[in-house]
Parts: C-alpha cells; sequence; structure tokens
C-alpha cells in the first residue's frame, strides 16, 4: 500500500531537505538492490538451473500492483492506495530469497518508466526496494529461510512480510510529502487513518489468502487478477461510502450552523462547510455586495495567496430568484468533484442563500426596532439599552441631554407636516454631525431629542450644551409651496447625571435618568428656552416618590392595600352590561387612596410593571368567573396592560394559564394597550400582541386620538376594539372638532369591523349623540362609578334586568281579530 501521491512522491521542489531525503533514499535503494542482485547470482536463482518462480510473481504482480493503483483526491493531491504489497508476500511464499527485493524493484522500475522523470523513477524504485528488504527481513526473522503456510508461524510471518513491505513505502511517501509541503509528519501520517488501515487489511487478506491456495496449487495464481479487481471494487466501494457518510455529516454540520440569525456567522460557516464537504484547499464566499469571505475547512483567512490556487469551481447563492453571490472552491491543480460532493456542495448554496437572506431580513428588523424610521436615530429603546449599558460600566460618568424643539408645532400647522418631518430629519443631522462621538443622538418621539453623555463634568456638559444650542439656532430652509421658508427654531435643554452632588452615594436607573433629563427640560421650556440643570428639590415628584417607592412592593402583595375596582360598561343599542373596566387603586395608610396616575410612575420605576399587570389581571378574570356564579352576569373584562409588559415575549404563556385555571374563554379578556405605546414601539410590541391575538385574548387600542397614532395603525395591528378618549367624548357637546374626532373613529372602526367604546360618558346628551354615531358601547359616571368587584356585579345584574324588561316592553304583540258573525239566511 502506498500513501498520498506515491506515483508522484519525489516532487521537484526546490529545498536542501527535501534533495538530502531524496538521494538519501536512492542510494540505500541502489544498495540493497545490488545486494539483492549479488544473493541471488551466488545462489542460483538468478542464473542457472535454481531460478524461481517467486522472481517472476515478485516482478510481474509489483508491475501490475503500482500500475493499476485505487485513485482517490485529498485536496488538489492525488491518493494512490497500491498493492504491490500483495504481490511480494506471494513471492516471498513461494521463494524467500534476497533475490525477490531485485525482482520486485525490477517491476517497479518499469512500471514507473516512461511516465515520470528518471529522479521520480529512481525515488520510487529505491522505496520498494527497501521496503522489500525491510519486509523480507522480519519474514526471514520470525520464520526462519522459508515462511510458508505449512505452519501457523510461517503464515503469521507472511503476514508481518506484507505488513512491513506497505508500512515501510507509506512512512517513505509521507516523509517526502511533508517535506516537500512543510507540513509537520504526524499531519501527513494521520491524514487517512482508517481509510488506510481498511485499504491495508484487505489488501493483507487477499495476499495471505492466495499464498495459502498456492500450496495446494500453482495453478491458483491465475484467479489473483480477478481476485484483486473484486477487493479494489471493495475498497472503491468502502471509500465512496466513507466520502458519502462524511460528506452526509459534514453537510449536517454545515447546516446547523447556517440556522443561526448572524450575518457574519453564516458566511463562516458556508466557508467552512464548503471547504469540508468539497476538501478545497480555499473557499470563498463573494456576496453580491461586495463582501467577501476566505478560509478553509478549519480557519477564516484574513487573506490568501489566490494566484497560487488557480483552478476554482462555483455554486451560485440564491433566494427568492435573487442572486446573492456564489461559493468559489479553490484548487492548486484541476480536479473534478464527486457526484457526492456536488449534491453535496449544491443543497449547502440553496440552504445558504436562504440563510444569508434570513440573516440580511433579521440584521434589518432588528435595526428597526431600535431606531427611528424617518431620522435614522436610535429610538427611546436603544437609548434605553445604551443608557443601561453605560451606567452598569460606570454610573458616575453617565449624562443625558433631552432636547425640544418649542417652536416646531407652529412650523408643522403652517407648512404641513412634510416641512415638519423635513425639519426633524435636517436638526437630526446637525446634531449627530455636531455631537460627533462625544454622545449618542438619539429621537424620542415627536419633536423630542435625546443625547447619552460619557461624561459629567461640568465643564465638558456646558461645552456640548453651547454647541447644540448653536446647532439649533441655525436657520433651515424648507420648502412652503413656491417658495423656500428660513426657519429657526428655539430649543429647551433639560440635562441630568446618574450621579448628583444631592445623591453622591448612589446613581438611578435608565429610566429615572431620562425622567430627570425630562423634568429639566420642562423647567428650561417653562423659562422660556435654554439649558436647565435637574436638581432635586425642584422634582415635584421626588419627594413622593422616596415616600412611596419603599412601601410599594409591600402593598403589591397586600390586598388591603393594593385594591381592584371596576367600571361597567353598557351597550347603547339595549343598556346591557358587555363588559367592565379593571381600575387599580392603592389604599395608602397615610395618603389615603392614589389613582394610577401616581401608582404607574412609581411601578415603573421600581421595575414591578410585569408584577402589577399580574396581580390585577389575576383579580379580574377571578372576579369575571364569580359575576358568572353569583349575579349570572357574562362579561369582558378590560385589563390595562403596563407598557414595559407588552415587550416580555413571555406574557402570553402566562395570560394563558391565568385563564386555563379561572377556566375563562380568551376572547372574555379584553388586554388595553395605550396608544402611546403602539405608535412608539409598534415594531418592538408586535410579537406580545400577536400571540396574545393567536390565543384569542381581544387587543383594545385605549385613549385612541392622544397619541398623535395615524389611522393606518388601527389596520397594522391586531385590534378588536377601539376606546375613544375621555378628553374627546366629554367636549363633544361644545366642540364641534371634538365631535368630529369621534364620528371619524367611529366610522373608521365600524369600516374595520372594530367595536368602540367611549370613555367618560357623564349625561344623557352626550350619550345621545354618541348613540346616534352608531358607538357600540360606553363607560362613565353615566352609569356607574368605578367601584369594588360586588358593588360591580350588582350594578351589572340590575342593568342587565332593566335591558331584558325594556326589551319584553317593547315587543309588539298582533291584536285579535274578532271574526263578524254571519247573518241568518
Amino acid at each position: 500500500m502506498s500513501g498520498p501521491g506515491a506515483q508522484n512522491a519525489a516532487p521537484t521542489t526546490r529545498g536542501l531537505p527535501l534533495q538530502v531525503l531524496l538521494w538519501a533514499t536512492i542510494v540505500v535503494g541502489a544498495v540493497v538492490c545490488a545486494l539483492s542482485v549479488v544473493s541471488g547470482v551466488l545462489d542460483g536463482s538468478l542464473l542457472g538451473e535454481r531460478s524461481s518462480a517467486g522472481l517472476v510473481i515478485a516482478a510481474v504482480l509489483t508491475y501490475l500492483g503500482l500500475r493499476s493503483p485505487i485513485t482517490l483526491r485529498l485536496r488538489s493531491e492525488a491518493v494512490y492506495y497500491t498493492w504491490a504489497e500483495i504481490g511480494f508476500l506471494l513471492a516471498v511464499a513461494t521463494d524467500a530469497r534476497p533475490a525477490v527485493v531485485a525482482a520486485s524493484a525490477a517491476g517497479a522500475a518499469l512500471s514507473f518508466a516512461g511516465r515520470q522523470s528518471w529522479q521520480k523513477v529512481a525515488f520510487n524504485t529505491a522505496v520498494i526496494a527497501v521496503s522489500g528488504a525491510a519486509a523480507l527481513g522480519v519474514a526471514r526473522l520470525v520464520a526462519g529461510d522459508n515462511p510458508g503456510t505449512d505452519t501457523a508461524r510461517g503464515l503469521f510471518a507472511l503476514f508481518l512480510c506484507g505488513l512491513t513491505h506497505a508500512l515501510c513505502t507509506e512512512l517513505a511517501t509521507d516523509l517526502v510529502v511533508s517535506t516537500a509541503q512543510r507540513v509537520r509528519f504526524r499531519v501527513v501520517a494521520l491524514g487517512n487513518v482508517g481509510l488506510d488501515q481498511f485499504i491495508l487489511l484487505g489488501n493483507l487478506a487477499v495476499g495471505t489468502g492466495f499464498a495459502v491456495l498456492l500450496t495446494w496449487s500453482t495453478w491458483a495464481a491465475a484467479l489473483l487478477p480477478g481476485a484483486v479487481w473484486v477487493t479494489a471494487r471493495i475498497h472503491s466501494s468502502g471509500v465512496r461510502m466513507r466520502e458519502h457518510e462524511q460528506a452526509f455529516r459534514d453537510l449536517q454540520d454545515a447546516t446547523e450552523m447556517l440556522s443561526r440569525l448572524d450575518g457574519r456567522e453564516v458566511l463562516r460557516a458556508l466557508v467552512t462547510g464548503a471547504a469540508r464537504l468539497c476538501r478545497a484547499e480555499l473557499v470563498e464566499v463573494v456576496l453580491a455586495d461586495g463582501t467577501v469571505l476566505r478560509g478553509d475547512a478549519d480557519n477564516i483567512l484574513p487573506s490568501a495567496e489566490i494566484t497560487a490556487l488557480p483552478h476554482m469551481t462555483t455554486a451560485a447563492l440564491s433566494a427568492g430568484g435573487q442572486h446573492l453571490g456564489e461559493i468559489r472552491l479553490r484548487f492548486a491543480e484541476e480536479i473534478a468533484l464527486t457526484e457526492a460532493e456536488r449534491r453535496a456542495l449544491s443543497t449547502l448554496a440553496a440552504v445558504g442563500g436562504v440563510a444569508i437572506a434570513n440573516a440580511r431580513q433579521h440584521e434589518r428588523t432588528r435595526y428597526d426596532a431600535t431606531h427611528d424610521p424617518l431620522t435614522d436615530l436610535p429610538n427611546r429603546r436603544a437609548l434605553m439599552d445604551a443608557a443601561d449599558a453605560a451606567l452598569r460600566r460606570d454610573a458616575a460618568r453617565v449624562a443625558l441631554f433631552v432636547i425640544d424643539l418649542d417652536r416646531f408645532k407652529e412650523v408643522n400647522d403652517t407648512l404641513g407636516h412634510m416641512a415638519g418631518d423635513a425639519l426633524l430629519c435636517v436638526t437630526a443631522g446637525r446634531l449627530r454631525e455636531a455631537l460627533g462621538d462625544d454622545g449618542l443622538v438619539a429621537r424620542l418621539g415627536g419633536d423630542e431629542f435625546a443625547v447619552l453623555l460619557p461624561t459629567t463634568t461640568p465643564a465638558a456638559l456646558t461645552a456640548i450644551a453651547d454647541r447644540v444650542r448653536a446647532v439649533l439656532a441655525m436657520p433651515v430652509r424648507l420648502d412652503a409651496g413656491a417658495t423656500e421658508v428660513a426657519v429657526t427654531v428655539i430649543g429647551s435643554i433639560g440635562v441630568a447625571t446618574a450621579v448628583s452632588a444631592e445623591e453622591p452615594g448612589a446613581g438611578v436607573g435608565a429610566l429615572e435618568l431620562l425622567r430627570r433629563a425630562d423634568v429639566a427640560m420642562y423647567r428650561a421650556k417653562g423659562n422660556g428656552g435654554g439649558v436647565t440643570h435637574y436638581g432635586e428639590g425642584s422634582d415635584p415628584m421626588s419627594l413622593q416618590r422616596l415616600l412611596l417607592e419603599p412601601e410599594l412592593r409591600a402593598a403589591v402583595a397586600d390586598p388591603g392595600q393594593l385594591v381592584v375596582e371596576y367600571q361597567p360598561q353598557l351597550d347603547f343599542a339595549t343598556g346591557a352590561p358587555v363588559g367592565a373596566e379593571a381600575l387599580v387603586r392603592w389604599n395608602h395608610p397615610v395618603y389615603g387612596v392614589l389613582h394610577p396616575d401616581v401608582i404607574i410612575p412609581a411601578v415603573e420605576r421600581c421595575g414591578l410593571d410585569r408584577v402589577l399587570t399580574m396581580v390585577v389581571l389575576e383579580r379580574a378574570v377571578a372576579a369575571r368567573v364569580r359575576w358568572v356564579d353569583d349575579y349570572g352576569v357574562d362579561v369582558r373584562i378590560a385589563v390595562n396592560v403596563a407598557p414595559r409588559t407588552m415587550l416580555d415575549r413571555t406574557f402570553p404563556d402566562a395570560v394563558r394559564d391565568v385563564l386555563r385555571r379561572y377556566r375563562t374563554a380568551p376572547e372574555r379578556l379584553v388586554v388595553e394597550v395605550p396608544e402611546t405605546v403602539a405608535v412608539t414601539d409598534l415594531d418592538a410590541v408586535s410579537d406580545v400582541l400577536g400571540g396574545l391575538h393567536r390565543l384569542g385574548v381581544q387587543i383594545a387600542l385605549d385613549d385612541f386620538g392622544t397619541g398623535g397614532a395615524p389611522l393606518t395603525l388601527l389596520a397594522r395591528m391586531p385590534v378588536d376594539e377601539v376606546k375613544i378618549d375621555r378628553s374627546f367624548v366629554g367636549e363633544m357637546a361644545r366642540n364641534p372638532t371634538a365631535e368630529a374626532i369621534v364620528r371619524a373613529t367611529v366610522d373608521l372602526a365600524r369600516g374595520l369591523g372594530l367595536r368602540t367604546v367611549a370613555e367618560g360618558v357623564e349625561s344623557t346628551t352626550v350619550e345621545q349623540a354618541l348613540r346616534d354615531l352608531g358607538c357600540d358601547a360606553g363607560q362613565g359616571f353615566r352609569y356607574a362609578r368605578p367601584v369594588d368587584e360586588a358593588a360591580a356585579g350588582v350594578s351589572m345584574r340590575d342593568a342587565q334586568r332593566d335591558a331584558r324588561t325594556r326589551s319584553s316592553a317593547g315587543v309588539v304583540r298582533l291584536a285579535a281579530v274578532r271574526r263578524r258573525p254571519r247573518s241568518a239566511r
């Protein structure tokens, strides 16, 4: 057996170590051949009457074994597996005299002659001679002068003879290859572990078997070519099976790596996977956008010498009919991929194209979720993430500006929204250019921007604030239709630091930092613009926060303090109850009853949003069940959800658990989402909304009309109900604009198949106006104030009974028609 490139084992690569190794092998081989010839002459096996058939067998079978090897490919290198050791084993079994070494070398020289240079012929012949001498020496050492098949010792000696011949040939070949390619000998020798042993054992089994047959009849040698052919086919079949199995494993590993959504990791998986699948020396993934990644089966390479690998095979990358690029396999010599490799490469390219498209879409979705679509600045979510990370690193070096454009509303009202959008884009670009690397510029929404700064020194903050004011003071030319108008906006800037002189002990969280900067900005706005720094003494919420927040955690778990009240919703057409909204109250032992406008900000600062939401949800669903059992009232229950809870992907599962425990149909629960959350973070909350909607839970858009939501929002969201804000409902009778807004909302909702619920219904006049407009239901003091569970149950039971009574009274019964008596005839 010979290893990689046995027929090409003496390359003309320059280098003193290689030349020394080649010539040393040639000299040793020549000496061995000379000694073998001399020995043959002396014992008469080469000349005279004692000529042996073993010499013929050695020469002929060595010639044939080297002329018809099993050929495989290792990268660009040819891998030849010969069966020359079979011939030498049979020769030794026939005649174990030293002359068989010379005969074997002669057969090798004839096999290589005419196909290789004289230097390669000499080297390869020398390798066969040295391997034969070593093999013969081992056989005679074990079994004496006559190793044969008549004893177990003789058979063992023959087996060792073949094994030694193969190992010596492999050793010499691997040594030359490692020297020529400057690769460690261990790497070359172990390159095909498993396959080498499989072929070697097959050859030795065939050789030993025929040695036994020859002892019975010399005519058995005629069967050897057929046996060798069958053995070669078995070897080839085994190799193909091994290649298919390895290709399947490599393809499986590569496709698993392609399931990642990171674009760089997808390209890396394509490079290493294609290199392993097709045994390429170098793989390039070249995308249509100019991105190039190179590497081999193990590593990504920063650069590569392409000119040394001129032969290339390609596979196209595409997805959805769009060309994305190609995979390039590079080899030092021209090769042909096997059928298994072509199929695996085609499959990898198909999966890789889809993986690249998915990774790009994921990266775009992730980018859109953290950036403002108008200005391309980071949005509120990205700002909070960056602030959290900065606070974890060093809270003492974190400051935040909140910037409001004071005259922006005038521009919108006068020149239109397109001009307003253009002003926002120009302002965003100027802020980003003015800040440079000094801070992160973000858009909070509307005309509010924020700047996160990695410094809190007064001098640095003053300098940055001056740059921002200078940017805001620069006129902006806007399109006003027939002409352009130069507009200058006045900016109000609020500044807050995470760790201040008033609170040197500990810093604040990202939300509190934003709130403080917002407080400072409104102070600046109230003072006519300019820059205002946050001060604890000037914060109207600060004292209350300090007093309430430490007590809030205990109150959440105390049903006596944190209570839920319910306000019924009545159908305008029938007067029957159709729902009830759950409203949280805090019975504070000192401050009395506190309403959501005080509770919710404190809950958000404490991070108890999810806890409070689940407490209210569970109590509300339980109350609805008791209303059905105790009062015969089966209505929908509406629960307000905290904004940050809508970012929690586990929230739909938690809702499912509550509904299952209380055996409540999902459509009887209404989750109310504030319009402001839907406008600013629709992409972020879409997963949770979708999960709730698939569960069957009803979705209500709360306070509609106050958050500046576009009308298309109703079509984009999985909404079942629209709640019209009380600020418009209460003004309907006095303000035509409010009445028009309500009318438009009702008409739009009806066109989309959505329910409408009006909040703040406090008079029969408003009730009648809403009924005339076609609004479905209403809630407010006109029907009931928020009350506890029992009172709400009684109120809805009475309303349900009254509705049934009115319905019965309104039934028109046909009067009986009396027949006129017939006159007597």
